[in-house]
């Protein structure tokens, strides 16, 4: 090689280096963010479900993995941090053996099935708690924890995450909140709302950058998922829900109530799919009330979408307050209820070029299956019923009849 052609590739070298993309930024590709909802990592290893877990990311190449709660289940282990780092040790395996860099916040399980003299001994509080939950994910995970630029010291262990373009410019935030405070909500289920020392946090954080798209993860949704389904008279609940309860039992559908009472109303749980895009096989569980976190994700004006896990079964989105809100479907095996055409992941994908813009898809078992040279992996259970997939097929129809009608109210709401 001559002089002159050794020099010239040493100048596009450096010119290529001056141009290299700061870590976590978008690319021509967009921003990759691959959430895994719902895994329940119980005692017993559940080889399906790493194996689905390291396919999927090596198939997306995520620039993030999300944990969105619920990853650990220690309480058939006498719900002990041993037990709940076990768990943490498995599921996080093969996120780590792809280099992948990722966050995780606590669902309702992490914290729960954790036994009194543990909660105890970590100091007592529902915060204590929950900020040593996540220091076990912060530790093993090393460098590959995603960097944060802001964490809340109060309020469990919120985090804030910059997107940067291509010059180094905050191009949109991702704002990750943990389980609500223990005793901020009279609630039913032992699910809290975001708490108000939460929403003070984001309202700060979100003030350096406030013009910025933002979305939003957190565990539990918010009641406002709750406010397309239709009111009906509470003498209804009791025959309705003894009926479905038979028709469960006969044939396996999972869904065994079909009327509620949500912040003081009687609902029917037969949501309006003129109304819903998605898949909804069990009615929602968020806190029985709302603390006005709806209000204040709305009311900071740039919030493009919330996603929420919780409910396994669900697949589906709803536009409200100009925030699309999102119930993403669960990841686990064992133990998992959710059907076989939605179990998996979701990737979320925001645009470069527009970072208020993004794109959701699910990345399913039989996706991962279907992948060239994948270990085998199981995607249907033997317990799956044929009036399960009805359901579905019924409720895809249904959405996708929907979809003029939804086009319309979204642009008024």
């Amino acid at each position: 090689m001559t002089k002159k052609s050794l020099a010239i590739l040493l100048s596009v070298a450096v010119l290529l280096a001056g141009f290299a993309l700061p870590a976590g930024a978008l690319d021509t590709a967009g921003y990759k963010i691959l959430v895994f909802s719902d895994v329940h990592q119980k005692a017993a290893d559940d080889p399906n479900l790493y194996a689905f877990m390291d396919t999927a990311i090596k198939a997306n190449e995520p620039d993030l993995v999300i944990l969105l709660g619920d990853v650990a289940d220690p309480a058939d282990r006498g719900g002990t941090m041993e037990a709940l780092r076990q768990d943490a040790e498995r599921i996080l395996a093969p996120i780590i053996a792809n280099g992948a860099k990722f966050a995780y916040i606590s669902g309702n399980h992490d914290h729960d099935e954790l036994s009194d003299s543990t909660r105890a001994s970590l100091g007592g509080t529902h915060h204590d708690v929950l900020k040593a939950v996540a220091a076990v994910y912060r530790e093993l995970g090393g460098d590959l924890y995603a960097e944060c630029d802001a964490v809340s010291d109060y309020g469990g262990d919120n985090q804030l995450i910059y997107i940067r373009d291509a010059a180094g410019e905050v191009a949109a935030s991702l704002v990750l909140f943990d389980l609500g405070e223990d005793g901020s909500s009279a609630d039913s289920c032992g699910y809290t709302p975001i708490s108000s020392a939460q929403q003070a946090w984001f309202m700060e954080v979100r003030a350096e950058y406030p013009d910025v798209p933002c979305y939003v993860f957190q565990h539990i949704p918010m009641p406002e998922v709750y406010d397309y389904y239709p009111t009906v008279p509470a003498s209804w609940a009791a025959p309705l829900n003894d009926f479905c309860a038979k028709v469960d039992d006969a044939l396996h559908i999972s869904f065994r109530e079909l009327v509620g009472v949500w912040e003081g109303r009687t609902v029917l749980y037969l949501p309006n799919f003129f109304l819903y895009e998605g898949v909804i096989l069990e009615h929602p569980c968020p806190p029985s009330e709302s603390l006005g976190e709806f209000e204040t994700l709305r009311d900071d004006g740039n919030v493009v979408a919330v996603f929420s896990g919780h409910d396994h079964m669900n697949n589906f989105k709803i536009h409200r307050g100009g925030m699309d809100m999102w119930s993403i479907a669960g990841c686990a095996w064992l133990g998992s209820n959710a059907n076989h055409y939605y179990r998996g992941a979701s990737l979320i994908t925001i645009n470069p070029q527009r970072p208020g813009a993004y794109t959701t898809s699910r990345y399913t078992y039989e996706k991962a299956a279907a992948e060239p040279g994948a270990p085998t992996i199981e995607t249907k259970k033997d317990n799956e019923s044929i009036f399960s997939d009805i359901l579905v097929w019924f409720e895809v129809a249904l959405s996708v009849a929907g979809t003029p009608l939804r086009w319309l109210v979204d642009a008024f709401n």
